[in-house]
């Protein structure tokens, strides 16, 4: 007999039209896309037949009307899975799509943590929430040790034991996140090493954490595809593409996710565009997955000024300055005297500097 496990609890489901159709009678759910709500092993009254036991299921349509019906082995066994269901988030008011696993997961649009209340169970009986008591540490590392499935590399999230404003005397009892825990992360390879570089803030916001962790995530799979050409995820340089070409994909791309074009490197891969609804400028990558392009490995920042150094630092852009000092000028500089001019870049961007001899060290 195939019985339906509990795992399946949370999935989308689309019954066979034949099942859905012939057993007994026409079911008003025939060609919908169903959430199964609850399960529950029973059995037919039956003695002769109570050997064959059945599962009794709680079905959930699009609109929130739930169905309660008997699904018999061959109408089990004709089920078909879909994979995500769609969520409005609450914090980026994103809609996206998550896995249909009723879980705590985490909003790839803003990095918070999210739970998929359109598969819920409870059906909308919020005090009732089978998930208000997720794991903040396990929900992000399972997330995040995904993404790193297969390289060698575990992130570690924790809330560490410090908590703000405790031995901060400048810190405001009223700050909201005064003596509220923080979290951080790293990176470790498979010795449980730690990765150079890869260590977090410190924030009581633990999607900021996660914001950072995922830009170092990003940036080690970037540099193991660009080491093997093996891999789920491969750079296909949009350089190669035709310019306008390449320009109206991004641009699409930029539109998807409500935002602006504000600048697109091609030769570098590289887009700065701004979140209309976020009111945040963003710094990306361009690369080609398996089946279409994406943006990924993003600096987001609430500053113009600050979003395009981060997209010239990205890009390589470099500010060389070369000063000639005799031994006399080291003398003088020892002495006190200031040396102060303004460089002027080949870009036409002044660069004033400074040199003198601080008085702690003279």
């Amino acid at each position: 007999m195939c019985v339906m496990e509990n795992e399946l609890i949370g999935k989308k489901v689309k019954l066979t039209e034949e099942f859905a159709r012939e057993y007994y009678y026409d079911r008003p759910y025939v060609d919908k896309i169903l959430t199964v709500v609850d399960l529950i092993l029973s059995y037919k009254e039956d003695d002769i037949k109570k050997e064959f036991g059945y599962n009794r299921v709680v079905l959930k349509d699009e609109d929130g009307t739930t169905y309660d019906d008997d699904i018999e082995e061959w109408g089990v066994e004709e089920v078909e899975m879909t994979e995500t269901t769609f969520e409005v988030c609450p914090h980026c008011e994103d809609e996206i799509e998550l896995k249909s696993q009723f879980e705590a997961q985490v909003c790839p649009s803003c990095n918070t943590i999210i739970l998929p209340c359109s598969i819920c169970p409870v059906n909308d009986n919020c005090l009732n929430c089978p998930l208000s008591n997720h794991d903040v540490e396990e929900v992000y590392n399972k997330h995040f040790n995904k993404m790193l499935e297969g390289t060698g590399y575990t992130a570690c999230f924790v809330e560490t034991s410090e908590l703000y404003g405790e031995d901060d005397d400048e810190v405001d009892e009223d700050d909201p996140y005064y003596m509220m825990p923080m979290y951080e992360a790293h990176i470790e390879d498979e010795n449980e090493d730690e990765i150079d570089d890869t260590w977090t803030g410190r924030y009581c916001e633990a999607a900021s954490v996660a914001e950072e962790l995922e830009a170092f995530i990003s940036e080690l799979l970037e540099q193991k595809e660009d080491s093997s050409d093996e891999g789920d995820k491969q750079i296909i340089g949009i350089q190669d593409v035709e310019s306008s070409q390449a320009f109206e994909i991004v641009e699409e791309l930029i539109k998807f996710n409500s935002g602006r074009l504000i600048h697109f490197d091609q030769k570098s891969a590289l887009v700065l565009w701004y979140h209309i609804r976020k009111n945040e400028y963003i710094v990306h990558n361009v690369y080609k997955g398996l089946d279409k392009w994406v943006l990924e490995n993003g600096n987001y920042l609430d500053d113009a000024d600050d979003a395009m150094l981060a997209f010239l630092k990205r890009k390589g852009k470099k500010l060389s300055i070369s000063v000639s000092f005799s031994e006399e000028d080291i003398e003088d500089l020892r002495s006190g005297s200031l040396f102060k001019w303004t460089y002027p870049d080949s870009s036409g961007i002044e660069v004033d500097v400074e040199l003198y001899q601080d008085d702690e060290e003279a």
